[in-house]
């Protein structure tokens, strides 16, 4: 909460309330700016969801289309949660791409990447 409460208090953040609104800063170097716990990593998971009217508005989409949710949880060095930052992302202007890279096991012969 004292977290929240210092994020709140930033006028940067209060500007990207609006719909639309743009930033060239992130939501992780605010936290790092106020908090004393600086990020470590974060949990995510991505699903997709039907808009609300809500969303639907924000996103400038049609409600019930199907739109993209990132749930992100960040945490600090002894994996205490800091901020759970959830998304919504209209699939005609974003995309999500991942890339992965396989592991080679040497111990082993005849054993393919894990």
């Amino acid at each position: 909460m004292e977290l929240g409460r210092s994020l709140r208090a930033l006028p940067e953040l209060a500007a990207l309330g609006e719909p639309g609104a743009r930033a060239r800063l992130t939501v992780i170097s605010l936290v790092d700016r106020v908090s004393d716990r600086p990020i470590h990593g974060a949990l995510q998971n991505a699903t997709a969801v039907a808009a609300t009217a809500d969303i639907a508005r924000r996103l400038g989409c049609a409600a019930g289309l199907p739109v993209l949710r990132i749930d992100r949880l960040y945490r600090d060095r002894e994996l205490r949660p800091l901020e759970l930052a959830i998304n919504h992302f209209n699939p005609d202007r974003y995309s999500y791409r991942l890339q992965l890279r396989g592991r080679v096991d040497h111990s082993s012969p005849g054993r393919d990447a894990r």
